[in-house]
């Protein structure tokens, strides 16, 4: 079973009584602070592996502060071979100046814009 939900986005961590409820609120519930992103997850409860959405629907991928710089070619090379066109890509990384986290563009060479 596939299912591709929005993220809910709350002040509140949730709180699941059962296993039901870890896979759809655990799973698709974030801080109220990246409401910003306006997320999309798909989870398939059935199988593991490799599954296809339609090209469009990806607008860009954000790198977490730790993704290494390997990594992330390596993810825009497999995007790329797979014809997905018009990505933008980012990485986080930790504010010099406050307790958050900055999105940085990242141009073809992985410098930041």
């Amino acid at each position: 079973m596939n299912t591709f939900n929005p993220v809910i986005y709350s002040q509140e961590y949730p709180l699941c009584d059962n296993y039901d409820e870890v896979n759809t609120k655990g799973i698709f519930t974030k801080s109220i602070h990246w409401s910003y992103e306006r997320e999309w997850r798909m989870v398939n409860f059935v199988k593991s592996g490799e599954e296809s959405i339609d090209k469009k629907c990806l607008k860009g991928i954000i790198f977490g502060c730790k993704t290494s710089v390997e990594n992330a070619k390596e993810v825009v090379k497999i995007c790329n071979e797979a014809g997905y066109e018009d990505l933008q890509y980012y990485k986080m990384r930790q504010s010099d100046t406050e307790y958050k986290l900055d999105k940085m563009k990242l141009n073809s060479k992985f410098e930041t814009d």
